[in-house]
Order: C-alpha cells, then sequence, then structure tokens
C-alpha cells in the first residue's frame, strides 16, 4: 500500500491540481501492476469550510485537520494517520509527473531506500514564465551542489520526497522538525537528521513534480527570506563572506541568470539568516558586505523597493 500526503492551507483551486494529478499518476502505475494507496490532505489551519469545498469533488480524499503549527507538524501527522508502507510527498502548490507514482514504488521496491529524493526544481512555468524559468535554473544549480556518487544527495527537499514508512524506526514520531512555525528549512534539518543517522537519501532524476510558478519577485523575495531563517537551524556558524557571495551571487549570475532576479531574491535570503540571527555586529558587517556586491553589478541596494521594505521593518522593531 502506498499513501500520498499532501499538506495545504487553503489553496483549494491549487490542491485541485494536485489531487488530480495525483490521481492521474496513480491511474497509470495500476496499468501496469494493481497496489492499494490513499490520499490524505492534511488542512494545516485552512479557512472554514475548507474540508467540505474539497470533499465536494474528492469526497474519497482522507482529510486530518492539524492541531499544530508550521508544516513538520503537519507531515508527521500525515505519517501518523496513513498506513502505507511507502508515503509520497508533495506540496499542494505542485504537480506531479503522470509516472511519479509507478516510477517511485519502483525505486522504493528495488533499492529498499529508506528515503528517496526526486527532482525538486521544476516549475510548471505557465503563469510566470520568466519567473519560473529563474526560479527553475537557480534551484537546479544550487540542489545540484548536494549531489554524489550518481544518485545520491545530501539535502532533501518535501515537495517531492519518498520514504519507507520503516524510517520512522530510526527517527522516531517526529520525522521532521516541528520547531518551525513557517515553511523554513524544516525539509533540510530532515535531510542533515538522515545523514546523521547514517541514512543514505537517494537521488531519482526520473521522479518528477512541478512547483507552481511566483508571481513576482517580491513573492520570490518573501519565500526566499522565511528560507534565510531557516538557516539558523542548519548553519552552525555564520559562513565566511567569501562563501556567501561566490555561492548566492557569483556562482548563479555566472551561471547566466538575471542579475535583477539573483541580486534581489539572495539578499532577501541572507537577510532572512541575519535578522533572525540578531546580531548587530554581524548585521551591520552583512550590509556592508551586500552593498559592495551590489556595487559591483551597477546596484544598490536601495534599486529594489522589496529590499528596502525588509530593511525598514527590521529597523523599526
Amino acid at each position: 500500500m502506498i499513501s500520498v500526503i499532501v499538506p495545504c492551507k487553503n489553496r483549494i483551486d491549487k490542491l485541485t491540481l494536485c489531487l488530480n494529478s495525483i490521481y492521474e499518476s496513480i491511474e497509470f502505475a495500476h496499468k501496469e501492476k494493481d497496489f492499494d494507496y490513499e490520499i490524505l490532505v492534511v488542512n494545516d489551519h485552512s479557512d472554514e469550510g475548507f474540508r467540505e469545498e474539497v470533499q465536494k469533488v474528492f469526497p474519497n480524499i482522507l482529510i486530518v485537520d492539524s492541531d499544530g503549527t508550521g508544516p513538520g507538524y503537519a507531515r508527521n501527522l500525515g505519517i501518523k494517520n496513513t498506513k502505507g508502507e511507502y508515503i509520497f510527498f508533495t506540496d499542494s502548490d505542485c504537480v506531479v509527473a503522470n509516472d511519479w507514482i509507478k516510477e517511485g514504488i519502483k525505486i522504493l521496491s528495488e533499492s529498499k531506500a529508506l528515503v528517496v529524493q526526486g527532482i525538486p526544481w521544476l516549475f510548471q512555468q505557465n503563469e510566470n514564465i520568466y519567473m519560473g524559468d529563474q526560479e527553475q535554473r537557480l534551484y537546479e544549480i544550487m540542489f545540484s551542489t548536494y549531489l554524489y556518487d550518481t544518485n545520491k544527495t545530501k539535502m532533501t527537499d518535501s515537495r517531492n520526497l519518498l520514504m519507507n514508512r520503516d524510517i520512522t524506526k530510526v527517527l522516531g514520531d517526529e520525522v521532521f522538525a516541528e520547531k518551525m512555525a513557517k515553511a523554513t528549512a524544516e525539509s533540510r534539518v530532515f535531510g542533515n537528521r538522515c545523514l546523521d543517522n547514517n541514512i543514505e537519501i537517494l537521488f531519482d532524476k526520473d521522479l518528477c513534480i512541478y512547483h507552481e510558478d511566483s508571481k513576482n519577485i517580491e513573492a520570490v523575495c518573501k519565500q526566499k527570506y522565511r528560507h534565510g531563517s531557516g538557516r539558523i537551524m542548519i548553519w552552525k556558524e555564520t559562513p565566511t563572506y567569501e562563501f556567501l557571495e561566490e555561492r548566492y551571487f557569483t556562482r548563479p549570475i555566472e551561471g547566466g541568470l538575471d542579475v535583477d532576479y539573483i541580486l534581489p531574491a539572495h539578499c532577501a535570503f541572507l537577510l532572512g539568516y541575519f535578522q533572525t540571527l540578531n546580531d548587530k555586529d554581524k548585521y551591520k558587517e552583512f550590509l556592508e558586505f551586500a552593498s559592495n556586491v551590489f556595487k559591483k553589478y551597477n546596484k544598490e541596494l536601495s534599486d529594489y523597493e522589496i529590499i528596502s521594505n525588509m530593511l525598514k521593518e527590521y529597523e523599526e522593531v
């Protein structure tokens, strides 16, 4: 039996597309072999009427209401309320490939792996082609630095993550970190816990999902800020500025990405980290560093309204 778990807060229109793609993928896999399945939506504090609206369209979907906080808690709740030997995770703003279920069952059964990571960097590129393209190219550059031995990874992303239920025998009931109230870095923390427990994370390039496009650079920056704040849980000490410049600015820009995308996006990411760190001296050093990086590309921090607003909001706290 397989269990597909989709945490969701509102976004019924996106969830509908996601669930339709999952059903299509299950139907495609059933052409080759028969298997039992269940699909569970974890209602992560959606507005009133969410359950009724979803069950009107998908009467056979299981829905459990989260009584905790954050995506890590929601995913753990999903694990506890399902029975499948193989567990498939995706996000409500993603659509899965037609062969996602088929490929997932194949690699989990043949490899006997506890954790399998599919490609996390594909975007739908239908609502905002520019943003989808930039996000996809950037994420591929960044994620690829974690790949090794052709089919293994040191990083995980729960938008396309599979596991054997036996993972709970190693990590316990709290598979994902539950201390993070927002989507920050709980997937990365999970990946680090796997490595700390000598669990290899297989990488399957044939396991594909497609994330929705970001609406605009402001939406990108807000998401990057959240992810950057989660680095508090991952970076044991502040990286050097040489490392930060090379990884977050030089490499993606030399890789062909748009300067006016990378500069605000990764500045927001690092602002999330340094503002959450809340060390005045390091924050001052970072602002000087960021300003110097921007000047190398004939830009100023103030050229980007979203960055100016993030700086102002922090100073007002």
